[in-house]
């Protein structure tokens, strides 16, 4: 293997190991901020694994060594300087030390013949970081810190990187270049092109400084957004027993206003079954998940006696005027090619165009809507002819129109029997707890019929027996 070569490898080979030093520290920062190590992951996974080796990560990530205090000037009101202590993970240390020397050497790349005391800088931060991390696997070793499978995997990667880095910078010396014409030194193109410039070293280190000033931005971001989910916990355990609670579903659903949702041509309802009417959109994922869920509970709470009608919300201004924005670009299109396929194949193909549209709501294009109408066995011209008619319109229309009666926003939104469901309501406990209901009040509904033919066959026995 030549020189050129070996340096490339050894190159290559430190900007890997960067790499995996910045990933392994990244996935220490994380777990620190976490309340418990046990966050799930690869992380996870290797510490419960190497536990039972005396490995122990959740004690490591907590543990008294895990943190450093640092004093930061901060100004007053009052243009006196104050001291504020700025707690910061050593794990957030290591990676900012890994994305330096990453992009260090991806901008600086091999050391060069000229310039070489540039590279200095990195060779000294990695000794200073093999320092760190002897003392840091000291401290494990001496019992004053608990020994970390993923720690021990930091300084394993740094001390192969330093390893490595020593072995690029080593050996570059000056070589003997032919003297320029009359004498006047060396080429100078020869030496440009040998030579690190400070201002490819302040950018690398500029460019460095401003990468880890934005992840440790990112990680107060982070945790103020942490703290925010965990200030809610105490109310999730009250929505979820609440959600648990079938009486309390049911006045909640009860205490919605009852409005008319009117049956389309063709559609027909004798009040045996309870109908629910669920406006949607074709690109919304949320409505894709819903489609699903009503299919699952209707199976489970009403053996399938649960009369379903779809209704058009398309949040896409191109049809529907209540849309400030083009939210979903393609779901008036959508709903277009749904209704063409019902009214060529009756609920059948629209039942199987809505499976296909959220099927492939990520794809959804003019040139779609033809295919998928191919492969439901419609006529595919006449298809084409009646989504681009008047009719489908119509009808989006007067589906858009109804929805702003209601006060429909967004979707997916649901009515039951008139009545909108509530997202609190929206689990199975519900399905189930309003299935149980209208069966006792249909049994109710038939009692007293059944009740006044036992009287009237009562009273016709008396009569005979009299005659």
């Amino acid at each position: 293997m030549n020189v050129g070569r070996h340096g490339s490898v050894l190159l290559v080979l430190v900007l890997a190991l960067s790499a995996a030093g910045t990933w392994t520290s990244g996935q220490l920062v994380k777990e620190h901020a976490r309340r418990s190590a046990d966050g799930g992951g690869l992380f996870a996974r290797v510490c419960e694994a190497t536990h039972g080796a005396g490995l122990n990560c959740a004690t490591a990530v907590k543990g008294p060594w895990s943190t450093m205090q640092i004093p930061v000037p901060v100004p007053s009101r009052d243009l006196t300087i104050g001291v504020h202590t700025v707690f910061m993970p050593v794990a957030f240390v290591g990676l900012a030390y890994f994305v330096f020397m990453g992009v260090w050497f991806a901008f600086i790349g091999r050391p060069r013949v000229y310039g070489i005391r540039w590279h200095r800088i990195p060779v000294a931060m990695g000794l200073g970081g093999l320092a760190v991390s002897l003392f840091y696997v000291g401290l494990m070793a001496t019992g004053s810190a608990p020994w970390c499978v993923w720690c021990l995997a930091v300084h394993g990667i740094n001390f192969l990187m330093v390893l490595t880095i020593r072995r690029l910078c080593a050996g570059r010396r000056l070589p003997r270049l032919a003297p320029a014409v009359g004498g006047l030194g060396h080429e100078p193109v020869q030496i440009a092109r040998a030579t690190t410039t400070f201002r490819e070293a302040t950018t690398a280190v500029a460019f460095s400084l401003i990468l880890i000033c934005g992840l440790w931005a990112y990680r107060r971001e982070h945790l103020v957004f942490q703290n925010g989910l965990r200030s809610l916990e105490p109310y999730k355990e009250l929505v979820t027993s609440l959600q648990e609670d079938p009486a309390f579903l049911l006045r909640e659903y009860h205490a919605q206003p009852q409005q008319d949702i009117p049956l389309r041509s063709g559609e027909q309802s004798d009040g045996s079954q309870p109908q629910l009417a669920v406006f949607t959109d074709f690109e919304c994922p949320a409505c894709y998940c819903n489609s699903f869920s009503i299919r699952n509970n209707s199976a489970k709470a009403f053996e399938g006696k649960l009369t379903v009608m779809v209704r058009h919300y398309p949040l896409d201004n191109e049809c529907n005027p209540n849309v400030e924005t083009e939210l979903h670009p393609n779901a008036c299109e959508a709903a277009y090619a749904a209704e063409a396929a019902r009214l060529q194949g009756g609920d059948q193909a629209f039942g199987r165009m809505h499976a296909l549209l959220f099927k492939n709501r990520k794809a959804l294009a003019d040139d779609l809507y033809r295919k998928l109408a191919g492969q439901i066995g419609l006529d595919t011209d006449r298809f084409q002819a009646d989504m681009e008619g008047d009719v489908v319109r119509q009808i989006i229309q007067s589906d858009i129109k109804l929805a702003q009666e209601l006060g429909v926003t967004g979707t997916p939104t649901m009515l039951l029997n008139g009545r909108r469901i509530p997202k609190l309501c929206q689990v199975p406990v519900f399905w189930e707890a309003f299935a149980d209901e209208w069966t006792r009040s249909a049994q109710r509904r038939v009692s007293p019929n059944r009740g006044n033919r036992n009287v009237l066959v009562a009273s016709d026995a008396v009569s005979r027996r009299r005659e």
